[in-house]
């Protein structure tokens, strides 16, 4: 579910600490929203997420969407 919602590049971030042990970067620069992460970013105009084949997704995935919502 989080990767739809987001993605973490823990790996860019652990390779940065690394390489520059002093300095301690935004934790937003290794964040990337996913389609859902977009859909509820604030907009002027209303937004639609499609979520196709709900049956066949993870069982968890139902109350995973209500908890976001």
């Amino acid at each position: 579910m989080s990767e739809g919602l987001y993605r973490y590049d823990a790996i860019g971030r652990m390779q940065d600490r690394q390489l520059h042990p002093k300095e301690t970067p935004d934790i937003g620069k290794y964040l990337r929203l996913g389609p859902l992460g977009t859909a509820l970013l604030p907009s002027k105009l209303p937004r639609v997420l499609l979520v196709d084949e709900l049956d066949k997704s993870d069982i968890d995935l139902p109350n995973d969407l209500l908890d976001i919502f």
